[in-house]
Order: C-alpha cells, then sequence, then structure tokens
C-alpha cells in the first residue's frame, strides 16, 4: 500500500527568433507521441558508485572565480578548499546530489519570494537539475556558464577541463539508473522526451546525447495540430498513472521543440500510521487561526533530533526503503521563515548525523499538494537570463536557427496518508539529541524533504502552511 505518491512534469518550449513557417513536412516523418521511460531504456550494469570516488584534482584559486551573489542565487564557496573538504568521502553521485540539494534550497528561496506566504509548496529539485541538464547539453558560451553556475554544475569537476560535460551527463545517467531501479521499497519513474517540430534539423549530437544519457526519445510533431495538445496530455496522464492531467492548454504556434520529464515517486510508510486512530485535531495556521484537520498518528521507532540553534524538532519518516520524507517542525507557529533562510544541505547533514532512535508518538496531518509554477522568473533571480531571451546560445541544439526558451514550467501533485506518500554550517554544538520527547507533534507550519538515501538525493520538497488547502 501506499504512503505517499508524487507525481511532477517539468517542460520547456523552445521557440525560434525566425518568423515560424509552415511544417516543412506536414503529415510526413510524424510519430504518435508516446512515453520514453528511462527504466526500460537504460542499459547500464550494476554499478558500484563508490568506484566512482575520487578527490577533485588541482581546483582552481577562488579568485578565478568570483562569487556572484544577488537574491537567490548560488553563492559561490568560501574556497576551492571547503568544497574539497565537502566532497571527502563521496562518491561522484553524491557529489553531484549535494550540488543539487545547494541548488534546491536557493531555489526553494527564490520561489518562496514569488508566492504568498500562507500558500502550501511543493516541488521536485532533481527533476528541475534534471531537466536543465538536457538543456546544458545544447547550450553555449554564456548561456551554459549561467545554467552551470545557478545549478552548481560548474563546481561538480571543478578544474577539469575537457570532457567536463560529458563527465556530468554521464554520472546523471547513473544516477537516474540508481534511483529508477525496481527492486526498492519505493518506485521512481521518469519518463523523458524531446518533441520536434517537422522540418527542424537539429543536431545528432544532441538528439543522441539525450537519448544516451537520459532516456530521452526525439520524435517529430505539428505544434500547429490542435490534437497535438491532447495527445501530450494523455502522455503525461499515463506516465504518472492519471494524476497529472490536462496540464498543457495549449502550445504556442510558433514552438519548434518541447523538453520534458515526467516524475512518478510512490513509497509505502516503513511504520504505517494506523487508520482508526486518524482523528481530526487542531492545526495552527496563525496566531488565532485554527483549523482542525485529519491527523495521523503511528507509535514507533523512529530517528529524531532537535535543533535548537534554529528552533525546530526533526524527524525522519522512513519508507520501506531506503528513503525517508523529513519532517521539519519549528517550535513556533510562525518559526517557519527563519528556517527557510537558513537552510543549507550543512544543516541537513548536521540534523542527519545528530539523530538518535527510540520510540515515538507521532502525529503528522493528511495532506495532498499540487503546485503548478512558471518558473522563469525563478531561474532568472538565480542568474539564468540569456536562456529566455534572444541572447541565448542553444547553437548545440540547432546550427540554423536562434532558439530559446519561451516557456518552463513544473506541475507537482503530492499525496500523503495512512499508507505512505505518492507524488507525481550549523555547528554540532547547538544540536542535542530528541531524547527527552517521546511526542512528535506537526500541528502548525512545517518543512518536508524526501530523500534517497544511498546517493544522498533531495527528490522532493516543500512546505505546508494549511493541509486543507491543495
Amino acid at each position: 500500500m501506499m504512503c505517499g505518491v508524487c507525481f511532477v512534469l517539468c517542460g520547456l518550449c523552445l521557440l525560434s527568433t525566425e518568423a515560424a513557417g509552415p511544417n516543412s513536412h506536414p503529415g510526413q516523418g510524424e510519430v504518435p507521441l508516446e512515453s520514453n521511460t528511462l527504466t526500460r531504456e537504460l542499459s547500464v550494469p550494476e554499478l558500484d558508485e563508490y568506484e566512482y570516488y575520487a578527490e577533485p584534482g588541482d581546483y582552481e584559486d577562488e579568485e578565478d572565480h568570483p562569487a556572484e551573489v544577488g537574491k537567490g542565487r548560488l553563492p559561490a564557496p568560501r574556497s576551492w578548499d571547503s568544497l574539497r573538504r565537502r566532497f571527502r568521502g563521496k562518491s561522484r553521485l553524491q557529489r553531484l546530489a549535494l550540488l543539487n540539494t545547494d541548488f534546491a534550497f536557493s531555489f526553494y528561496r527564490s520561489l518562496a519570494r514569488s508566492q504568498p506566504a500562507a500558500d502550501n509548496l511543493v516541488f521536485s529539485p532533481f527533476g528541475l537539475s534534471s531537466l536543465m541538464a538536457m538543456v546544458v547539453a545544447g547550450a553555449g558560451n554564456g548561456t551554459r556558464e549561467q545554467i552551470s553556475r545557478a545549478l552548481g554544475f560548474n563546481m561538480f569537476m571543478a578544474s577539469q577541463p575537457g570532457g567536463e560535460e560529458m563527465l556530468l551527463h554521464d554520472i546523471f545517467h547513473k544516477l537516474n539508473h540508481r534511483l529508477y531501479k525496481h527492486h526498492f521499497g519505493y518506485r521512481l519513474k521518469g519518463s523523458s522526451g524531446i518533441y520536434i517540430r517537422g522540418g527542424l534539423e537539429v543536431r545528432k549530437t544532441f538528439e543522441e546525447g539525450l537519448r544516451h544519457y537520459y532516456g530521452a526519445q526525439a520524435q517529430s510533431v505539428d505544434f500547429l495540430d490542435p490534437q497535438t495538445v491532447a495527445k501530450f496530455n494523455r502522455l503525461i496522464s499515463k506516465a504518472t498513472k492519471g494524476k497529472l492531467q490536462d496540464v498543457v492548454e495549449d502550445i504556442d504556434p510558433q514552438t519548434v521543440m518541447l523538453i520534458y520529464q515526467a516524475l512518478h515517486f510512490k513509497g509505502s510508510w516503513e511504520h504505517k500510521f494506523i487508520k482508526s486512530k486518524t482523528a481530526m485535531l487542531h492545526f495552527y495556521t496563525g496566531r488565532s487561526a485554527v483549523v482542525k484537520v485529519p491527523m495521523m498518528y503511528v507509535r514507533a521507532t523512529m530517528l529524531a533530533t532537535t535543533d535548537h540553534t534554529h528552533e525546530c524538532d526533526v524527524i525522519s519518516l522512513p519508507y520501506s526503503a531506503n528513503a525517508s520524507m523529513l519532517l521539519v517542525v519549528p517550535y513556533r507557529t510562525f518559526g517557519l521563515r527563519h528556517i527557510e533562510r537558513e537552510l543549507s544541505w550543512e544543516m541537513v547533514d548536521n540534523w542527519l548525523k545528530d539523530m538518535t532512535n527510540r520510540t515515538r508518538e507521532v502525529y503528522i496531518p493528511k495532506f495532498t499538494l499540487h503546485g503548478d509554477y512558471d518558473l522563469i522568473e525563478t531561474f532568472e533571480d538565480l542568474g539564468v537570463t540569456d536562456l529566455f531571451h534572444n541572447q541565448a546560445d542553444l547553437s548545440g541544439i540547432c546550427e540554423e536557427r536562434k532558439l530559446y526558451v519561451s516557456s518552463l514550467k513544473q506541475h507537482v501533485a503530492l499525496k500523503v496518508d495512512e499508507e505512505g506518500s505518492e507524488v507525481a554550517a550549523v555547528s554540532l554544538s547547538g544540536f542535542m539529541p530528541l531524547s527527552s520527547q517521546a511526542k512528535f507533534m506537526a500541528d502548525h507550519p512545517f518543512l518536508f524533504l524526501i530523500f534517497e538515501h544511498h546517493t544522498q538525493s533531495l527528490l522532493f520538497m516543500g512546505r505546508v502552511m494549511n493541509p486543507l488547502n491543495q
């Protein structure tokens, strides 16, 4: 039975700066829209990720990489020595996951600023990182540099010229393979595709690279055909088991290419919440605002800690596999904003290290969240600007046309119930085990993070301000 499910659709549309003309081969060379699931396409042998461990080479001096810290922009590390320390003892998969987590928290802050303070949030940083890695495969010069800085790709193999990008895609390939395996207690499936307007000459290296590394099959379509939208929506509905439907209302007729990725996560709690114990209890959304929500209950041995520095309690709700949902509940009803500002990989790493295992009574609300975000402004806030305007350099995709990204969206649906989830630098002295508390109560706004622990990948994250609001 499921304990949680998350469904995600990430997509971007590319337009030509030239006037759009009719399709060169209407009705010819077009194939039906169909999904391409990575678990079916990738044929990678069983891997031990630690075979790919290697210390970074000779890192460049800090002066060669001046920090560019804007509103939500990801800051450069204080020194390449600090990056070396963060990477020490980690496989290359874990290093990439670490940088993806840095990006996730920076992106979360920027996204949160663009949304009403009382709104719930849910998104997939892993889905966005994978999608943007596909774009990097076709980007050049300044466009590639902006994306790489925002996502942390430039730090991944900081001073190894030549082969850097190939290594990035190769590690994404292995990371996808690891996460999409079938024999875990949770299930994560990905479906990626590229839809190209008939007659557009796409570089073979780009097309073959996305197919090899990301399982994204290129298909020729007619974006002027009204049936294209209906076919695309049916494809996404099928890929997300019907949880995301009619997510695309229309496609700009000038679109020449659409790249998408759909994710489906389904996990069962290791310790099932007792349905008969679910009761309507208070959830405090404000100083004097209270709503009654279905509050789930379980008594089980779980890992948790208290962070006195950031005034919050943290518990790890394990799935029946090597994954868990971390719940971060501030002491105060309005304490979430401070945690959001300070959230970092180091904070989470310290939480995980300081957790102790003991029997606890856990109360968390049932909730269902939907996120539908246009993300261009959020990426611009992180320093990715050229990609969405005429100065974009996507010459690695198509030599003949000047392309730019006109639309970048993510749609997410997350359900958490008694069975599980379904979804389409802090000093250690500031921590203490949650050993003196036998109860964990999430009865006011909290953060959640869904991690796969072997690769240390942050798959989904968000906040719950009011469980009754979807």
